[in-house]
């Protein structure tokens, strides 16, 4: 009887919580569609060797104007008929964590997301840290791209980017970086402010 009772209270527990992130991921972990929405009562933060995935379809919902730091590694990948939003939640990139690796592939990657942080947030903020993204929407949003460092490669495959309030599309005031661009759009997305010394593809 006890045991049953038990099984019944864990149950309730996982139930109740279901869908409700912490405030600290300290263990690799997978986000799918069946649990969205998972919400942020608050900012989130991803530990340093950590791997946050996240699946086709999930949703990551903001209570307020939440951050989710990635001290680690984010691979989201979504797919054309089951895109990953972001909704009231930016992601922040803190030095240190594992940025794209062109070469291999791996490493924080952003494929088939949808960004609407709230109010005038960024929908990416990165410090020394490389960040792919592809398929991607960016919108209404005070930045798209924040880049808070030098040395940091942002890369952006057929993505767009509109509705950007006051602010700009992508920003870095700091120098050699480099920031490449294939088959993007920007409408009403305001202007790029780009540091000196840097390197733009297209």
């Amino acid at each position: 009887m006890r045991t049953i009772l038990a099984l019944l209270a864990f149950t309730w527990a996982y139930l109740l919580n279901a869908g409700t992130l912490p405030a600290n991921i300290n263990s690799n972990t997978v986000l799918n569609a069946a649990g969205s929405p998972y919400i942020l009562s608050g900012n989130v933060t991803v530990a340093k060797g950590i791997n946050l995935t996240v699946l086709p379809g999930t949703i990551l919902r903001g209570s307020l104007a939440c951050n989710l730091i990635i001290n680690g590694e984010l691979i989201c990948r979504g797919k054309k008929d089951s895109l990953i939003r972001f909704d009231s939640v930016s992601v922040t990139f803190n030095s240190g964590a594992s940025g794209y690796n062109p070469a291999t592939g791996k490493g924080s990657r952003f494929e088939y997301t949808v960004h609407m942080p709230a109010g005038s947030n960024m929908a990416i903020k990165s410090s020394k840290t490389d960040v792919f993204m592809s398929h991607s929407r960016l919108t209404n949003v005070y930045y798209a791209v924040f880049v808070q460092s030098d040395s940091v490669d942002i890369t952006m495959r057929n993505c767009k980017i509109e509705g950007v309030t006051n602010g700009y599309s992508i920003y870095n005031s700091y120098r050699n970086w480099k920031l490449d661009l294939t088959d993007d759009t920007i409408i009403n997305g305001g202007y790029l402010y780009m540091g000196q010394k840097n390197n733009v593809h297209r």
